[in-house]
């Protein structure tokens, strides 16, 4: 993308490829992070850096120091890193593509707005037991919230780096007027 960018394109620049992002709904944003549900101790990896929005919500919400954020593309960190840390916001930011090897870190939430299929290996071995992942499956329109859970003295039906994911409803907090 870099210079042609809609902060740097010309009317006359014409891309040519695929698309390296796109601006993830801000509603499915916020739909993901409630799913996501992070504790105030969490260290969290938000895949898919984007406009940063995503990033931003997670580190006003935690601190600086518990989120990453990556994207592929480098201008994009660049872009958001500098708009970020403009309203004094500065999580980690990397350039790394969410289907391979992630930032040297293990995470207790996930939220990928990457679609992805099948859930990459990576996130596996960077998610704690008992951590929650939250994506969507590319070509639907399913989220997926799911936790992961490590199987003790069983055999595994299939070679698993980490552990398995098994899918959990949220825990949704009411409002107290709504209890």
């Amino acid at each position: 993308m870099g210079a042609l960018h809609t902060d740097g394109a010309d009317p006359s620049d014409r891309p040519a490829g695929l698309p390296t992002s796109s601006s993830t709904l801000p509603g499915l944003i916020v739909r993901m992070l409630h799913l996501l549900d992070p504790d105030e101790q969490d260290q969290v990896l938000d895949a898919g850096t984007g406009s940063g929005y995503s990033a931003a919500l997670l580190a006003h919400r935690l601190d600086d120091k518990q989120v990453t954020s990556i994207d592929v593309d480098p201008y994009l960190v660049d872009a958001v890193r500098e708009c970020l840390a403009d309203f004094g916001r500065t999580p980690r930011l990397e350039v790394a593509d969410a289907t391979g090897a992630l930032p040297d870190m293990s995470y207790d939430r996930i939220v990928a707005t990457v679609s992805v299929r099948p859930i990459p290996p990576a996130w596996l071995e960077a998610l704690r037991p008992g951590g929650r992942l939250v994506t969507t499956i590319i070509g639907t329109s399913l989220l997926i919230a799911a936790e992961k859970h490590v199987r003790r003295n069983r055999p595994r039906p299939r070679p698993a780096r980490s552990g398995h994911l098994h899918a959990h409803p949220p825990r949704h907090r009411l409002p107290s007027s709504a209890r």
